[in-house]
């Protein structure tokens, strides 16, 4: 009996020892030769971000790794522009003379204000959004644009690339809640793979099903809030940058118009996919993307 006992130990040992390596052989594959890849940040990596933390980072932006790009026309008087989107409306890898921040500054007169950093979810739109220092920092805007691309739906629910996502949500009582102790799997890497891999390999529809209701309620929460502080006047525009991949998709953002917020079709003027440079959106597609929204969207 005790030698079963110690067989099944022995094993149970073997198979966690097995997943955590696992794990840890994805968390260094995501970014090879990252010179701070050791089993301190990773294990690091797993701590629970508190309120004071996710702050500093998404509200107050008092992080010196990675800042919010520079407001475009900050004298500017005019009602600004605000920008919420994924890690390349934030411009990852680029210059700040290469965002759609800094684009958008020569065709309208505008602050812009791109309140994205890498590897953000509708979750960081909300989470701003909802939090009321966060109203004391950015003045009322013209317009809200959210940059959308169907890897949101994944992020709103699932960890898919290296970064800790520190902001997840689930629907309780038909309210969004934070969750203060992010289950291991929205953090493990291992499973950020096989999400990645899943994602890529025309699986979306099942990310899509899977997590729209949630994604439906961040967006039409982080309407329903910001018009609490800001009223009605400004304008809430969903720009989709790639075209839908499924019926199911079609079907959220034609719900999510009914919802009163504007959806504008980039890429019905623009491919999405025509001017990548390793794997993201180069420099010269935000220029075009700013020269479209101010021919086809800004228009008094």
């Amino acid at each position: 009996m005790k030698k079963n006992l110690l067989k099944i130990a022995v094993i149970i040992f073997a198979v966690i020892f097995l997943l955590l390596l696992l794990d840890y052989v994805c968390y260094c594959t995501f970014l090879p030769g990252y010179k701070q890849y050791n089993l301190k940040t990773y294990f690091n990596s797993y701590i629970d971000k508190n309120v004071i933390e996710i702050d500093n980072k998404y509200i107050l932006d008092k992080q010196t790794k990675r800042n919010y790009r520079p407001i475009e026309n900050p004298d500017s008087k005019l009602e600004p522009i605000l920008l919420f989107g994924f890690s390349s409306v934030y411009g990852l890898n680029l210059k700040n003379n290469e965002t759609i921040s800094y684009f958008l500054k020569d065709v309208v007169k505008n602050p812009i204000i791109n309140r994205t950093k890498a590897e953000f979810s509708p979750n960081h739109m909300y989470y701003q959004l909802s939090n009321p220092k966060f109203y004391k920092i950015v003045k009322k805007p013209k317009y809200i644009l959210y940059f959308y691309t169907p890897k949101q739906f994944v992020l709103t629910n699932n960890k898919l690339d290296f970064c800790q996502h520190d902001v997840y949500y689930k629907i309780k009582n038909n309210t969004l809640e934070r969750y203060e102790k992010i289950p291991i799997i929205k953090k493990s890497y291992l499973i950020a793979k096989i999400n990645l891999y899943l994602f890529r390999n025309k699986t979306q529809l099942f990310f899509t099903k899977k997590n729209q209701f949630l994604f439906e309620k961040i967006l039409i929460e982080s309407k329903r809030i910001t018009q609490s502080h800001w009223g009605d006047t400004f304008k809430f525009i969903i720009i989709v940058c790639c075209k839908p991949g499924n019926k199911k998709e079609e079907q959220i953002l034609q719900k999510l118009e009914k919802e009163n917020f504007i959806i504008f079709n980039l890429y019905e003027y623009i491919n999405f996919y025509d001017f990548f440079e390793n794997g993201r959106p180069s420099a010269k597609y935000w220029l075009n993307v700013a020269r479209v929204l101010k021919e086809k969207l800004f228009i008094e």
